[in-house]
């Protein structure tokens, strides 16, 4: 049935992403620092963790008045996340699924838990110098681009380089570009494949992000970023905090969508399956197989995890290779139920076992026009079964999109001027796979404590879980792996607390990395004992 299999793995370390290390070098922001907690405080009441995160936020542009005032408006700011279970009533034989018994096989929602850690967020604001800002209006003519905008990446790259970033706190940067005498403006994002611009809030690729709410709206958040418009004045204070607030939310002490495994390990396998033989644009473009580069896929769950990692990719051709598999993804979305039941009941077929890893498998098919409904060209989903800790994504990329999208197509309509091509089949492997790893987009929270349930303001930040990528980049961030500890950690706290071993050494470890917000340690320490 396989044809091909290509294997990536990944020894147990950290990456800093683009070589960033975890302390930056460079001069203080400003001629007065508001000290951090002496400690996060961590301390467990009522079956959680309450823990206080400081999170720096430094402005350029800002007035001493304006600084003052968002100091008040900027509140301490507990982020009461939850988590969910999707599971679902899988059928012994398959045979039923085929003869089309659907009733017995409709998915049960799951629960939905509040996340076991409880941070509270404390805004720890810092003014820029006469000296930083010098700099900084200095380096804005540096990286001013032909088309207006600035470049972004430079721009991140420069900060970095300036402020005293901490890995476990990342520090937001706060512009107003009319302190400088620049009205119309906007960000520039060069990915890894393509570019997005104009944007108004960039970063992640090391532990910090920005936002110029003075820079021309994002084009493709449209309605649904919560009125976060042009603001030409730095004084608009109630809704940069609030700004700054929903950033909290849904970026800097974002909850999981999934319970993060607690295995030590993670084996992945992606299948990559291609209707080869019946699609027009598979014979008509490239190979799937040849625009797929599976070390890119390998390093977006390094940076990510930083644990023993493995990507095995299958290439399987349809319909030759497995007819059941090629009938059951000619129904597209609708089929998800039936597909993740075959690959449930044939699961040790598809997936290449790693001892001991939590075990993912992840299906990307590259359509024909044959398959319904045509008009759906583009998607994914990711869902897991508890009860067998496996879990599964699919996504589906129709002929018609290649056509349309890929710049070797004379048909194309999309990024053929810049001749920039989005790489989906690995765009599609990391994001479906980082929901399974529990990963969330950052325009959507599950949170008793948000102000909205979803944003788009945030989905231009460094992060191959943003719909707004489609592939420019596919990393995850720095932030993203900072969630992704701190996740992983609250749900080693609940299982060690439910365990009974609250008078443990290993928890009382555990407790003093988390009073340091050292989530990596909390879980270290459990996982040892």
């Amino acid at each position: 049935m396989v044809v091909t299999v290509l294997r990536a793995a990944a020894l147990s370390f950290v990456v800093g992403l683009l070589g960033c290390g975890q302390d930056q070098h460079g001069t203080a922001p400003g001629d007065e620092v508001m000290p951090p907690p002496p400690s996060a405080n961590a301390v467990w009441v009522d079956d959680r963790l309450h823990v206080d995160v400081p999170v720096p936020i430094v402005t350029i542009g800002f007035s001493d008045e304006e600084v003052g005032a968002l100091r008040g408006a900027l509140q301490p700011h507990a982020v009461d996340h939850s988590y969910g279970e999707i599971n679902q009533i899988l059928p012994l034989e398959i045979d039923g699924l085929l003869r089309g018994d659907l009733n017995e096989y409709v998915p049960l929602s799951g629960d939905v838990y509040s996340l076991p850690v409880l941070p509270t967020a404390h805004y720890d604001l810092t003014q820029a110098n006469a000296a930083l800002e010098a700099a900084f209006q200095a380096q804005l003519d540096h990286v001013r681009l032909e088309s207006g905008h600035f470049d972004a990446n430079a721009m991140e790259d420069w900060l970095a380089s300036q402020l005293d970033l901490q890995s476990a706190t990342p520090t937001v940067v706060l512009l107003h570009l009319k302190r400088f005498g620049i009205s119309e403006h906007g960000w520039h994002i060069q990915g890894e494949t393509g570019h997005r611009a104009p944007v108004r809030v960039f970063g992640e690729r090391y532990p910090l992000v920005v936002l110029d709410p003075s820079a021309v709206e994002d084009p493709w958040v449209g309605s649904n970023a919560e009125d976060f418009t042009r603001y030409t004045e730095a004084s608009d204070t109630p809704v940069i905090a609030r700004f700054v607030r929903y950033l909290t939310e849904f970026r800097l002490l974002q909850g999981p969508l999934y319970a993060p495994s607690q295995k030590p390990c993670h084996a992945i396998t992606g299948i990559m399956a291609v209707k080869s033989t019946t699609s027009i644009a598979e014979n008509f473009l490239r190979p799937v197989s040849e625009a797929l580069v599976v070390e890119r896929i390998q390093t977006s769950f390094e940076q990510l995890t930083g644990s023993d990692t493995y990507f095995d990719l299958k290439l399987i051709e349809l319909p030759q290779d497995d007819l059941v598999l090629d009938l059951i993804t000619r129904l597209e979305y609708g089929g998800f139920e039936l597909l993740k039941g075959y690959l449930t009941e044939n699961f040790e077929r598809f997936h290449v076992d790693h001892p001991g890893c939590a075990e993912y498998l992840s299906i990307v098919v590259e359509n024909d026009a044959a398959s319904v409904p045509g008009w759906v060209v583009l998607y994914g989903y990711g869902a897991y079964d508890d009860d067998r800790d496996s879990r599964i994504s699919a996504s589906w990329v129709n002929d018609i999109y290649r056509l349309l999208a890929d710049v070797e197509s004379p048909l194309c309509i999309s990024n053929c001027n810049t001749k920039e091509y989005l790489n989906l089949w690995e765009y599609l492997f990391a994001h479906e796979t980082g929901h399974l790893l529990g990963q969330r987009h950052p325009h959507d929270v599950s949170s008793r404590s948000a102000e909205a349930s979803s944003s788009d303001a945030f989905s231009s930040i460094w992060s191959n879980m943003s719909y707004q990528n489609e592939g420019r980049w596919i990393a995850f961030g720095q932030i993203d792996r900072n969630n992704w500890l701190r996740n992983r950690a609250s749900l080693a706290l609940l299982e060690a607390y439910e365990a009974g071993r609250e008078d443990s050494p290993a928890w009382r470890a555990a407790m003093s990395a988390a009073d340091r917000l050292d989530w990596e340690g909390v879980w270290e320490q459990l996982r040892s004992s």
